[in-house]
């Protein structure tokens, strides 16, 4: 039964992203939202902003309709199967943990709208992620991580959730780049949680994939819009959320290393982030001021057109990402194997562009 819900769920929210992208183009275009060519920037001609919207009005309103329905419709239906009407009764417990969501979420959204129409500063933008994220801590959604000390957990939420949120906001940078590897990321967490019969946060990320991949096709290359920041910081966001809302380890567990495998599924962002910071640090420019030194623009440095870039960026994003689904388990030993390819993959990557550089020179 569960199965065919997903399934609904995930077809329904795909169609309205879809429908709704196909909206926000045309009204971006009669607003004059638009994102005009420059020296940074990958396109030719002015593109129109507004993909975000379509990504989080289709979630906001299929997460809002079923947690509604959850409430007062489902529970007096009379033909309601036993298996799904067990978990109407934990919908109010969980409702501090929606509420988090769809309320940072459009905060979020609300920020990078902001940013897109009228520019906001580097700390500006920074400032409201880390109320956002301060306040999803403050409605209950924090890291566990065996930390005892509220304070200590809730820091490193916010780091956590500011961290990815800015990594997804960093990521794109070419068209389809960003909404691929968060729909990548998303379906690696949804396989982890189907097996672990995480069945709320199943719900919950299979509308966020939907709502994800409905946009995708306009924005893979050559894309016909941009999400904007509104979109790539609500992925993140979202991603951070809901990676801190999972739980990744069990009763039972050889070893603790699971809760390492959101750090894993979203090691190329993290690494984009890293890796640009520190060239521009090298290069001793302010680590806010953009330039063409991200993961992807060094791959197109190497020879590779821009979609074969954003396609070596997605497999990256498997390689790293799947191997982190067997720690729940795995021995400590067999555990360090997976943490040593993923260092090694991103050795291979810097080695190669290593190569590159010294040839180009």
């Amino acid at each position: 039964m569960w199965d065919l819900i997903f399934l609904f769920l995930f077809i329904l929210t795909f169609l309205i992203s879809f429908i709704f992208t196909r909206i926000c183009r045309s009204l971006a275009i009669k607003l004059n939202v638009v994102d005009h060519p420059g020296e940074r920037k990958i396109h030719f001609e002015p593109k129109p902003y507004l993909g975000g919207l379509a990504i989080y009005a289709s979630m906001t309103l299929i997460l809002g309709l079923g947690v509604l329905g959850a409430l007062y419709f489902f529970p007096n239906y009379p033909g309601l199967p036993r298996e799904v009407a067990v978990y109407l009764p934990n919908v109010h417990k969980k409702l501090p943990e929606i509420i988090a969501l769809l309320l940072g979420g459009t905060l979020i959204f609300l920020l990078g709208l902001v940013d897109d129409i009228k520019r906001l500063s580097p700390i500006q933008k920074l400032a409201g992620q880390i109320v956002v994220a301060i306040l999803v801590v403050v409605l209950g959604i924090r890291l566990d991580l065996f930390i005892n000390n509220y304070l200590i957990s809730g820091f490193l939420t916010v780091l956590w959730i500011v961290a990815i949120t800015n990594a997804f906001n960093l990521m794109d940078n070419m068209d389809g780049l960003s909404a691929g590897v968060s729909a990548i990321a998303t379906i690696l967490f949804i396989w982890f949680s189907y097996q672990a019969g995480h069945t709320y946060m199943l719900l919950i990320l299979i509308v966020f994939l939907g709502s994800t991949l409905g946009f995708l096709p306009y924005n893979f290359p050559t894309s016909s819009i941009f999400m904007g920041d509104a979109g790539s910081m609500f992925l993140g966001f979202q991603l951070g959320t809901l990676t801190v809302l999972n739980s990744y380890y069990y009763q039972g567990s050889p070893t603790h290393l699971p809760i390492m495998l959101p750090f894993f599924v979203l090691s190329v962002p993290l690494f984009d982030t890293l890796t640009v910071i520190a060239i521009r640090l090298y290069n001793r420019k302010p680590i806010y001021q953009g330039d063409n030194n991200h993961f992807s623009h060094r791959l197109v440095a190497l020879g590779l057109t821009q979609k074969q870039a954003v396609l070596c960026i997605y497999l990256v994003t498997v390689c790293t990402g799947t191997g982190a689904l067997l720690l729940r388990k795995l021995e400590l030993k067999e555990s360090l194997l997976i943490f040593a390819q993923m260092i090694a993959i991103f050795a291979i990557i810097a080695l190669l562009e290593y190569s590159g550089r010294h040839q180009n020179k």
